[in-house]
């Protein structure tokens, strides 16, 4: 469980099964309580989740992936699992999931620092949406931020919001960045 503060808790010791999934399908199997580890957030739906909440659950699922043969399609949220009964991970969209997702297997992300002020838009387009930031605000990046860059594809950085979290947040232009 990740606490309000980024706690990170054991709530199952010593046990061979959790509950968290309850009846549960996807990618082709069953009972996910059967193999899978959950985590809980502590977060109140339509709240702003703890800005230390995101980094632990990074850190935890780091390391739990560096420790167990976890493969990235099994990487999912509650709501995946079980659709009729389960809406968490909520205030995140699935998108924004699976970007966060995805950069847990990519090896060490490149560090970038920010030279001009830039949104960061949800897609590779000049006229994509604004990435949601902060207590649902949109994303702004500011000159002499450091910030972790994923995949760089034509002329565009799949950015992290920090220099902390791994990308996973949207796409600025590669002109509004330099690599450290």
């Amino acid at each position: 469980m990740i606490g309000p503060n980024g706690q990170i808790y054991s709530i199952v010791e010593n046990a061979n099964r959790a509950w968290h999934a309850g009846e549960s399908y996807y990618a082709g199997r069953a009972d996910w309580n059967s193999f899978s580890i959950g985590i809980e957030t502590s977060h109140m739906q339509n709240q702003p989740y703890n800005a230390a909440q995101q980094p632990a659950l990074t850190e935890l699922c780091a390391y739990l992936i560096a420790h167990y043969p976890i493969q990235r399609q099994y990487v999912v949220m509650h709501r995946y699992v079980a659709p009729a009964r389960k809406i968490d991970m909520t205030n995140v969209s699935n998108s924004q999931f699976e970007n966060w997702a995805n950069a847990l297997y990519i090896p060490a992300a490149r560090r970038y620092q920010i030279t001009a002020p830039t949104a960061v838009l949800t897609d590779r387009r000049p006229d994509a949406p604004l990435a949601s930031g902060p207590d649902n605000g949109q994303m702004h990046l500011m000159p002499g931020e450091v910030i972790n860059v994923g995949q760089i594809q034509d002329g565009w950085l799949w950015v992290s919001d920090n220099e902390h979290n791994p990308p996973g947040i949207g796409f600025i232009g590669a002109s509004f960045a330099r690599p450290l």
